[in-house]
């Protein structure tokens, strides 16, 4: 058999009525390339094996934080994420793409809290990967079936350079490029997990309503949240080196007579528009989009718009079968004291919730145990097969989340370089042994400094399906909240 491009694709189970072949070639190698390496790139595995590429053992290094108490190991965090393609002679390039599914959205309220390191904790986008990316996981991520090609790539964002805006609900389709990376604090049976870490752009998809110039009322809308900045936290990384392409596929046409219809709401002025084709010219399936960066000069060194890809319909046949929906998290109730009271002192819960409403976000900061008001309303106009989806997630915070994007001094070589030498090392150590002792007398009483993980709400009200009043319980069963739908 002849092999082509199209066969590679079509082996991993692609289909091409509407797939550009050159668009998805360029996301993994760039510019186009053989198709004796496309064969090798799609056929092969990654060996999960973050040793090779510069992580440490944890007990590479060892700090006292206070003599005779208090001894902790750091050797995972120096270097934390080292350049997956280091070793890898399939790609070369550190910054790749991946599409697919997002399983979760949340927060991660554990990580490592100091500066370089982080900020501000990590927005976690769980990805379950397209066939045509799987060779970017690691035996070590989650759901890894190599027989399948299935595995859940986990791309993590320091949330202080991410607005809530362009948050993704799960179950969205997504399309990330970042820095693909080992994560060497979290190894797993000797192997690493692989991650887009940071990203610097991200794409999410959702179906919506919107009005588009020349119909009569609202009509069924797909779209696409774009997210890109050169900020990743521990990392910084040039957004204008190139041009960012995706396919925005339409909905389904309100009468056979329909063109395709555009709108493009920026979220970030900028001087700069998409570019908007729709794709096959002579039968549209979906808007090609290019977000022309390349080259260009962008001095707020961030790009964020909402595009919109719908149909004509004059005669208003979608907006017959749209509704206004009310929807509002009434209220959380906290029901599992995280921090219980000592002998002499009663402590207070810090519970962080953030809550999604059909992509609509909001953080509720510090709450204590109990029931707590949150009144998080939207008003959406949904059409009859569209759904209200709601997501909630957070964390409890502890004394460590003091010390929570304090600097220590330290270059953000010590976070991401694969070449540390002893006395690099060594010198991010006492850094963070300065980082820890600012936490003072709490590292004296033996308590738990780390914050708490919580469980997470998704929850999906179908058309007819929609309760008045809803209350949901947490997958870890923590707390519930209550959801009025009118």
């Amino acid at each position: 058999m002849t092999l082509s491009i199209r066969n590679i694709y079509q082996q991993q189970g692609i289909s091409f009525p509407v797939i550009s072949i050159k668009q998805n070639h360029e996301m993994h190698f760039g510019l186009p390339t053989s198709i004796k390496k496309a064969h090798s790139v799609f056929s092969s595995k990654n060996d999960g094996n973050g040793f090779k590429c510069g992580c440490r053992k944890s007990n590479s290094l060892k700090l006292v934080i206070l003599p005779k108490i208090l001894t902790k190991e750091f050797g995972e965090v120096v270097p934390s994420w080292v350049s997956a393609a280091k070793r890898d002679s399939r790609t070369g390039a550190q910054i790749r793409t991946i599409k697919g599914v997002l399983t979760q959205s949340r927060i991660s309220g554990t990580d490592f809290p100091l500066r370089p390191w982080h900020h501000s904790y990590d927005w976690n986008y769980f990805v379950k990967t397209d066939k045509q990316f799987f060779y970017l996981n690691s035996p070590a991520n989650g759901k890894y079936d190599a027989k399948n090609k299935i595995a859940v790539m986990e791309c993590e964002w320091d949330s202080k350079f991410v607005p809530l805006w362009s948050l993704p609900m799960p179950g969205d389709r997504i399309q990330v490029t970042g820095r693909w990376i080992y994560d060497c604090g979290h190894p797993k049976n000797g192997k690493h997990r692989s991650e887009i870490h940071p990203p610097k752009a991200v794409v999410s998809f959702r179906e919506e309503t919107d009005l588009f110039s020349g119909n009569k009322g609202l009509s069924r809308a797909n779209q696409a949240i774009v997210y890109i900045n050169k900020k990743g936290g521990y990392i910084n990384q040039k957004i204008n080196d190139q041009n960012y392409t995706f396919d925005l596929y339409l909905p389904p046409k309100p009468s056979v007579s329909s063109i395709p219809k555009f709108k493009v709401k920026k979220m970030i002025a900028s001087a700069i528009n998409p570019i908007i084709i729709p794709f096959p010219s002579d039968d549209p399936k979906l808007l090609r989009v290019t977000i022309p960066l390349k080259g260009k000069n962008i001095p707020s060194e961030n790009y964020g718009v909402i595009i919109s890809g719908g149909w004509s319909d004059p005669k208003g046949i979608d907006a017959k079968h749209i509704k206004k929906v009310t929807v509002a998290v009434r209220e959380a109730v906290f029901k599992k004291d995280k921090d219980p009271d000592g002998i002499i002192f009663k402590k207070q819960d810090e519970w962080y919730l953030y809550v999604g409403i059909n992509g609509r976000w909001r953080l509720f900061e510090s709450m204590d145990k109990g029931k707590r008001t949150l009144n998080h309303k939207v008003v959406l106009h949904l059409h009859k097969t569209q759904h209200v989806k709601i997501s909630t997630n957070g964390y409890e915070a502890d004394p460590i989340h003091d010390i929570l994007g304090k600097s220590v001094g330290l270059s953000s070589k010590v976070a991401s370089s694969s070449s540390l030498n002893s006395q690099e090392r060594k010198t991010a150590g006492e850094g963070i042994r300065k980082g820890f002792l600012k936490l003072g007398t709490d590292l004296l009483e033996g308590g738990d400094i780390e914050n708490d993980k919580i469980g997470f709400v998704n929850a999906t009200f179908p058309s007819g399906k929609r309760s008045t009043n809803s209350v949901v319980t947490s997958n870890l069963g923590d707390y519930q909240i209550t959801v009025n739908i009118t």
